[in-house]
């Protein structure tokens, strides 16, 4: 019973994905050539733990928002919890120390902090947290501060494990952890959609558009370094500049998949997987 639901899920999700590159307007961008492969280890006896990265300001919060919302309205009709969501930032070491230290987050980057840096994170424990939840044991999170104290306070948010595990943020893809995922996302942007966003922000920090430029700057230049490589690493890549609406249909499509709430669609794997590669596979 559980091999025929299982592979149901996957028709569907073959389904799903081979209308999307086929629209014109497809927010794929690219789709890793051994993707169906790694559908085929897929368990329906433990959550599924999804990875969404990307750099800043690149849509990757508002997909998992998205996805969020649309299980909010399949929860209202499911008994078990189906969804629940992880933000990556919460797993940053506390640097408060560093920050008395120096006087202020900006002095302390210019002693060579790199808060896009793996060793920025506590990978570790995100590896322990996501094995237990894996094996649907109650978690606590950390909880790190925004505020600019750099306070992060251990054991502060319960998570409870559902069908399905999202980490959102750009450390879900660096080399200690990404391994653990069962599907990894990478959301892309284009630099002026980039910019664009990063600098409408400003004024919600209190920010000068200059120092947010400058900001920027050093953002990108990170990213080089610890965030586009990872892309390598992501079974999807997806367009962040993508309308909402075409992200809202897909969030609510994918989960719905992943859930396997719907019929599945008649479809020769075989057939799609052979499209869909010839079709949409880049090297990423």
């Amino acid at each position: 019973m559980a091999d025929l639901k299982l592979l149901r899920q996957q028709k569907m999700l073959y389904a799903l994905i081979m209308r999307e590159v086929m629209n014109r307007e497809s927010i794929i961008k690219a789709l890793k050539p051994n993707f169906f492969d790694r559908l085929n280890c897929m368990s329906l006896n433990r959550p599924v733990l999804i990875a969404i990265s990307g750099e800043s300001a690149s849509g990757k919060t508002t997909f998992a928002k998205l996805i969020r919302e649309q299980a909010a309205r399949i929860q209202e009709r499911r008994d078990n919890l189906i969804l629940t969501t992880i933000k990556g930032d919460n797993y940053f070491n506390d640097i408060s120390e560093g920050i008395k230290t120096y006087g202020s987050f900006d002095a302390l980057l210019q002693t060579g902090y790199n808060p896009d840096a793996p060793s920025s994170f506590q990978l570790d424990l995100m590896r322990r947290d996501l094995g237990s939840l894996m094996n649907k044991e109650t978690v606590m999170i950390p909880h790190y501060h925004v505020n600019g104290t750099g306070v992060s306070v251990p054991n502060a948010v319960e998570i409870k494990p559902a069908e399905v595990v999202i980490v959102e943020g750009m450390c879900s893809l660096y080399d200690d952890i990404h391994d653990i995922f069962d599907l990894k996302i990478y959301v892309d942007i284009d630099e002026q959609t980039q910019t664009e966003r990063y600098l409408s922000r400003c004024k919600e920090r209190n920010q000068a558009v200059e120092d947010a430029k400058e900001q920027l700057r050093i953002v990108t230049e990170s990213a080089k370094t610890y965030i586009r490589p990872t892309k390598k690493y992501a079974d999807i890549v997806i367009n962040g500049s993508a309308n909402l609406d075409s992200l809202k249909v897909f969030a609510l499509n994918f989960l719905k998949t992943i859930q396997h709430v719907e019929e599945p669609a008649i479809v020769n794997i075989n057939k799609v997987a052979t499209d869909l590669v010839e079709y949409k596979s880049v090297s990423i």
